[in-house]
């Protein structure tokens, strides 16, 4: 009888090949306390205790979705970092031999074949799609994958890359813009509309180094997963405003988070049992 191997999971994977290669690249995991952390306790106390308090859970049946969603943005993040260290036309030949070393090493870790070559076919196509749109508007990659904390605040976020425009473009004027990787099968009404009022942008906006210069907003870069692609870069303007009420809100899950620790109570909120991202984590602990 042969036995079938699992596919290894796509964030295990990363992780190791980050060790093995001893890269400076963060490709995989959370930037610690970043908005995860506060939103998965906003949505159930119960949830933020089983991952953050307990053993965090890895999904053996990783959901499709979020393992092609991962593996664009390293691609991404392998791409932008080439194009920083050698320029865009260089760093375009057959999409940089560095993306395709990484491609190999995905192969070697025992992914499935399936996610490396949907989320490579998104990727060629995102390429496809804004190269002569990017060497036209002068983007200049600053950085890429860099973790900021907050130890004060107890916050932490991580920006996918930053970005200076030297020229003007259809979705944003020149100026100094942090960059965040969004993937989507289908991009609606809900999905395209509201960024700027989301928790990871704002706290992103919230911990800006102002060393870098002034940020003059947040560049959302939807990658769509369509057979047919579709792309498209949303402007968030974050206001000031918005920003410090969204540093209030957080202070207040802090002290709850604090509260329900002294008390070792955290109970289950079943509104976030079931959600259009499908099921909790931890659904099958809470159920059994």
């Amino acid at each position: 009888m042969i036995e079938l191997q699992p596919f290894t999971p796509v964030d295990v994977a990363m992780r190791q090949i980050v060790k093995t290669y001893d890269l400076d690249m963060v490709i995989s995991g959370g930037s610690g306390f970043g908005w995860s952390y506060y939103s998965t306790y906003q949505r159930c106390p119960r949830a933020f205790e089983l991952q953050y308090r307990g053993e965090p859970v890895v999904r053996v049946d990783e959901r499709a979705p979020l393992a092609i969603g991962s593996l664009i943005h390293a691609f991404l993040a392998f791409y932008y970092n080439q194009v920083k260290s050698d320029g865009w036309y260089k760093a375009t030949e057959e999409a940089s031999s560095f993306v395709h070393w990484f491609k190999a090493r995905l192969y070697d870790q025992g992914i499935n074949p399936f996610y490396i070559e949907e989320s490579w076919r998104v990727f060629n196509g995102y390429c496809t799609h804004w190269i002569d749109s990017d060497i036209t508007a002068a983007l200049e990659v600053i950085a890429t994958e860099s973790t900021v904390r907050n130890e004060k605040q107890r916050f932490s976020c991580r920006y996918d890359a930053i970005i200076r425009l030297h020229n003007d473009t259809m979705y944003a004027p020149p100026g100094l813009y942090i960059m965040e990787h969004k993937s989507a099968a289908r991009f609606t009404t809900d999905l395209l509309e509201g960024w700027h009022l989301d928790g990871e942008i704002m706290g992103q906006a919230m911990l800006w180094p102002k060393k870098q210069g002034k940020l003059a907003g947040v560049i959302v870069n939807m990658i769509g997963k369509q057979q047919h692609q579709q792309f498209q870069r949303i402007l968030a303007r974050v206001t000031p405003e918005k920003v410090e009420a969204h540093k209030t809100a957080l202070k207040h899950t802090r002290t709850a988070i604090a509260k329900a620790a002294k008390k070792e109570f955290f109970p289950q909120y079943l509104a976030g049992c079931v959600t259009r991202w499908g099921r909790c984590d931890h659904f099958d602990t809470c159920n059994s």
